[in-house]
């Protein structure tokens, strides 16, 4: 069957799939902790599989509204700590494209550098 023939080929050929996914994986986890280790105010421990991340943040918000002020702000969805009992923090997912991925923290360092002042 047609089925039995696609699955023999995405297995003889999968390193064709993961191994740009585990690069655009890698370095967008870079990016994401550069901007952290740049941006007063925020914490993170590498995320070591996964495709989220969960940095702390010291400004004197809710992570509901944090969250909220992003997206209305600059469109960047991230989600609320609070959403995972994780409150002063947020959730960010680093498994997209890399040019948007890094256009996205350059609006979220604007965001928090905000925040500071």
């Amino acid at each position: 069957p047609v089925s039995d023939f696609l699955a023999t080929a995405a297995l003889e050929h999968f390193r064709a799939f993961v191994d740009p996914a585990v690069v655009t994986l890698r370095s967008n986890r870079a990016a994401l902790l550069e901007t952290v280790r740049r941006v007063s105010g925020l914490s993170l421990v590498s995320p070591e599989g996964g495709v989220t991340a969960f940095p702390a943040y010291a400004y004197p918000v809710l992570s509901d509204a944090f969250a909220r002020g992003l997206i209305e702000r600059f469109s960047v969805f991230v989600l609320p700590g609070s959403a995972f009992e994780r409150e002063g923090h947020i959730r960010i997912n680093f498994g997209g494209d890399p040019v948007s991925f890094r256009d996205a923290l350059r609006l979220f360092e604007m965001y928090c550098v905000d925040k500071v002042m």
